[in-house]
């Protein structure tokens, strides 16, 4: 084979990389890699003459550049201020990546600061409060059916009846602290029956 006939066939690889590489760039764990994964942020791509799955490099600077983009004060970071890398945070807390990137493009993350020196997520920090209290600030006015149990005196049979006939509103409350969306009952579903 000549190399002149093997190059056009390996051209479109150009540009993708392979997973670790992606998660090299991104600066992140494999965790985070597959939430982005699954939410449709990094696309799989697969080329003839490679069936290993790829990942595209514009992709990943597209999302973080978007993310650092959305954060007002692009100047070094101030370290008086304490901050920590926004993975770190994430898990702290316990929200996920996404949740807290729609938080920050928000605006409701004021704390939010690129640190030059660092590449990748690794590059974005937060305060640990500041995303705390924008997460909380986030979810529904809600608590779960076995907490309205306590509130209303009785048992989760009787809330799961009143949740039937309508008496109480089930809705659900996110983004939750640990990354889920929880079924919780309305307050104001449950002072309209306390009433």
């Amino acid at each position: 084979m000549r190399a002149e006939d093997v190059k056009p066939l390996l051209a479109p690889t150009a540009g993708l990389l392979s997973r670790d590489e992606a998660k090299a760039r991104l600066g992140a764990s494999e965790s985070i890699f597959r939430q982005l994964r699954l939410a449709a942020v990094i696309g799989r791509h697969v080329e003839p003459t490679d069936r290993r799955p790829r990942y595209a490099a514009t992709e990943i600077e597209a999302f973080l550049s978007d993310l650092q983009a959305a954060i007002p004060n692009r100047a070094a970071i101030d370290r008086s201020v304490d901050r920590m890398v926004l993975v770190d945070a994430c898990r702290k807390v316990g929200t996920p990546l996404l949740t807290a990137a729609a938080l920050i493009r928000a605006g409701t993350v004021p704390s939010a600061a690129i640190d030059p020196g660092r590449k990748g997520l690794g590059a974005i920090h937060v305060d640990l409060q500041d995303l705390r209290t924008a997460v909380i600030a986030k979810m529904l006015d809600a608590v779960p059916k076995l907490k309205t149990a306590a509130i209303i005196g009785g048992s989760l049979r009787m809330v799961d009846y009143l949740l039937t006939m309508g008496e109480l509103t089930l809705a659900k409350r996110g983004p939750a602290l640990r990354g889920h969306t929880i079924p919780a009952v309305t307050c104001a579903s449950i002072d309209s029956f306390l009433a």
